[in-house]
């Protein structure tokens, strides 16, 4: 009788801080407690590479996962990228870039559009699908990702996934606040409506107060919310 072993594909993990796990509290505030979706796929026999970083951008988590790809990267290996507030991206004045698109929210839809034409040349690159999960902020749209055939939009909402309906859009990380833009340099009526789009992304936090699934630290998703992503990523990609 003759034994078949399967060949278990590696498992890329990048984003910001969210990607990590959990963190602790306390003595243990800035610390991963526990690896989440990382520990999750090496307990089940996976090797995880990991080049996640807390605070990056989008286009630095590209970066860095690019690099390991180009070292490790093998056909059929899995790539998962955790997205976060695309304003992290933003490298030119805020003020400026306001006075053209109008509208915070749609300028970071903006970013977001830049961020997948350059993930998505990753994925080309490597001949590989690029697996985006949306983590502190939402993926957008399907139709506005249907033209990037090496990105595939596997979880639109890790946060709708835990409390369904919460919130829109996605959470602002306050890289940047109403403090930094010249309101003078705007028109009243656009002034209010950036400011209104602001709070609410800054309000979208209220769901960090969900003891079950955002403690300990009340800031990122713990060990549960990590343990129904990676089962929801299992059975998607049927791993």
């Amino acid at each position: 009788m003759s034994i078949s072993f399967v060949h278990k594909p590696k498992i890329f993990i990048t984003g910001c801080s969210w990607a990590h796990g959990e963190w602790g509290e306390g003595n243990e505030q800035y610390t991963v407690i526990h690896e989440g979706l990382i520990q999750y796929f090496r307990e089940d026999g996976y090797n995880v590479l990991f080049s996640g970083k807390g605070g990056s951008g989008n286009l630095e988590s590209c970066q860095r996962l690019t690099d390991q790809l180009e070292q490790y990267y093998e056909k059929n290996d899995v790539i998962l990228f955790i997205q976060t507030d695309p304003i992290r991206d933003l490298n030119e004045s805020l003020t400026d870039q306001l006075i053209q698109t109008q509208s915070y929210v749609k300028l970071g839809e903006q970013l977001l559009e830049n961020f997948y034409y350059k993930i998505n040349s990753v994925g080309q690159k490597f001949d590989s699908v690029v697996n985006l999960i949306g983590g502190l902020y939402d993926l957008l749209p399907l139709q506005k990702l249907k033209n990037y055939y090496h990105i595939r939009p596997l979880v639109e909402s890790w946060i709708n996934l835990l409390v369904p309906d919460q919130i829109q859009i996605g959470i602002s990380d306050n890289s940047y606040t109403v403090r930094d833009i010249d309101f003078s340099k705007l028109d009243k009526d656009i002034s209010h409506k950036i400011v209104d789009e602001m709070y609410k992304l800054d309000y979208n936090r209220k769901v960090w107060k969900n003891d079950y699934y955002f403690k300990p630290d009340n800031k990122h998703p713990n060990r549960k919310a990590h343990k129904i992503l990676y089962h929801v990523v299992k059975e998607k990609l049927e791993l």
